[in-house]
């Protein structure tokens, strides 16, 4: 783990990212739907207890809800809900629970990580493929370090022999 760590520290800059990633809850409610001011403070501070709460409450009154708290999300899939885009760049993505609606309904999203394109990926997106980078190195290493070991067997068994050209 930590030369795992160390190697995304050391080239981070070469996993920048494409497109905006975002991490959070998104909830969708008809506009009567009850309990909508619980929901805002629900949503101010997420913490086991809140998110148990805030389960409970989409299970009986959401129309459509997702949590990708622990999970990286393409920005685009998300914002696509509201009725209304917000750019990823937009700097109200970072106060707090942001609420739009529309005629009918009521739309929620709790952000609580954003990395924006251009930016090193999360280490636990490239995880995998930093272990695969440490794996690869060791494995020429070790070929490398195989090989020289066979020749420098090779010549003090004496098996290989050197000719010199000469004219």
């Amino acid at each position: 783990e930590d030369s795992l760590l160390a190697l995304y520290e050391k080239k981070k800059e070469h996993f920048l990212l494409k497109s905006p990633l975002i991490k959070g809850i998104f909830i969708q409610v008809h506009n009567s739907a009850q309990e909508q001011d619980s929901l805002s403070r629900l949503l101010t501070e997420i913490n086991d207890e809140n998110l148990e709460s805030i389960m409970r409450y989409c299970t009986g009154h959401a129309l459509k809800y997702e949590f990708f708290i622990d999970n990286w999300t393409p920005y685009n899939k998300i914002i696509s809900n509201l009725p209304n885009k917000i750019e990823s760049t937009d700097p109200i993505l970072s106060r707090g629970t942001i609420v739009q609606q529309s005629e009918e309904n009521s739309f929620y999203l709790k952000v609580t990580g954003l990395c924006k394109a251009g930016e090193p990926s999360p280490y636990e997106l490239i995880k995998g493929e930093l272990y695969n980078i440490l794996l690869n190195k060791e494995k020429i290493q070790f070929i490398t370090g195989f090989r020289q070991e066979l020749y420098n067997e090779a010549i003090e068994g004496g098996i290989v022999h050197f000719y010199e050209n000469e004219e």
